[in-house]
């Protein structure tokens, strides 16, 4: 129940009306305060709140006033005494309303396993659920414990159902290979998925869960030999087909999580039905990472492809024209000023940062300075 309520909430929602007025009949005190609250709350929430606490105290403050009883009464009223019991039934015979009973548990149970649970994925979904249906019928809902519990059943009918219906889906074949995922083997077969390593497997599907963090030809070769292990089980893509994604993925992050010796220990329904979650789903997750992967080695080969071409074109730009003219020009004032510096004869002619570029320039090229080895000329300029 909200605990802050507008005056106009107040109004619309916690106002007694003149019938309502009429039950209080001459109950006085605690008793017509806690009465009033009682018949409210029902109507506003279609059940009774389980003590005085979960009233807010601007709603009983507002009721008080309407019943002409101080607030300050309503915490000695008794929720647990008998007197309250028959209140409380007076207030479902007015609003239209039954308690709950057994042969209700065992319809709502029902009715959860196979019209809500399939399809809700979201954990107070179900709940919300199962307190509107007994609204629309008219019944009090059991204790938020009790309707906790037909709801955990209602689950578990659901998976029974569920699991058992794809293990008939399944040939013996099939459930034999699932099998196989936990047995221990080495699985030459297998020998690309251990990171190139040769070593003895726990069980096959504990390194089926395993993901490649590296990128490269090696990651992608190891997500290759493990979608061509899980596509030759031949599970069919199509044996969840008629399973609301969110079930497949609960099923999925359990087979995820459960160790082999657990998996051995599950009735042949639910172990099939998770190894074949745990395969179908994984093939899927697979093949998103081989692309994954695969764009990430297109893209580091075109990153390194710019990066040369950049590379040449730098040096395209940086090499050193007329050669030959700056040659003569460093000869001519080494030869006119032959006790100089380099700093005050050569610089001033040919700038030191070209000279640096013409050096580079010969060293890439393997030569010297002006001059080459030619094998049928001897030494040319």
């Amino acid at each position: 129940m909200q605990q802050r309520w507008t005056i106009d909430e107040l109004i619309d929602t916690w106002t007694l009306l003149p019938a309502e007025r009429d039950l209080l009949g001459n109950k006085t005190g605690s008793t017509r305060l806690g009465f009033a609250v009682m018949l409210k709350a029902f109507q506003h929430e279609a059940k009774f709140p389980y003590n005085s606490h979960e009233v807010p105290e601007a709603v009983v403050e507002y009721v008080a006033r309407q019943v002409g009883v101080p607030h300050e009464q309503y915490r000695a009223f008794n929720w647990r005494s008998r007197n309250s019991s028959y209140q409380r039934q007076d207030i479902r015979t007015y609003c239209g309303f039954r308690e709950f009973t057994r042969e209700d548990a065992e319809t709502l149970t029902d009715w959860l396993s196979q019209s809500v649970v399939p399809r809700e994925f979201r954990a107070g979904a179900v709940i919300e659920a199962a307190y509107q249906r007994l609204r629309t019928a008219g019944i009090e809902p059991p204790s938020a414990g009790r309707l906790q519990r037909f709801v955990d059943s209602a689950q578990r009918q659901c998976d029974q159902h569920l699991c058992q219906k794809i293990l008939e889906r399944l040939s013996e074949a099939q459930q034999a290979r699932l099998d196989g995922l936990l047995k221990t083997t080495t699985a030459p077969a297998l020998d690309a998925v251990n990171e190139g390593e040769r070593m003895t497997w726990g069980c096959v599907l504990q390194h089926l869960r395993v993901n490649s963090e590296k990128r490269g030809v090696e990651s992608v070769a190891q997500q290759i030999e493990k979608l061509r292990f899980l596509r030759a089980l031949d599970v069919p893509d199509t044996l969840f087909a008629d399973v609301s994604p969110h079930v497949l993925v609960r099923y999925r992050e359990r087979a995820a999580t459960e160790s082999p010796s657990h998996f051995r220990v599950q009735t042949a329904p639910v172990r099939f039905t998770l190894l074949a979650a745990f395969c179908v789903t994984r093939m899927a997750e697979l093949t998103d990472s081989l692309v994954t992967h695969l764009t990430d080695m297109v893209h580091h080969i075109n990153v390194r492809a710019e990066r040369r071409v950049e590379k040449k074109f730098v040096a395209e730009f940086r090499k050193v024209h007329h050669k030959d003219r700056i040659w003569e020009k460093l000869l001519e004032a080494a030869l006119g000023n032959p006790d100089g510096t380099v700093r005050e004869v050569l610089f001033p002619v040919v700038g030191e940062e070209t000279l640096r570029d013409l050096l580079r320039e010969f060293k890439e090229k393997g030569g010297y300075p002006g001059f080459y080895l030619d094998a049928r000329s001897g030494i040319r300029s």
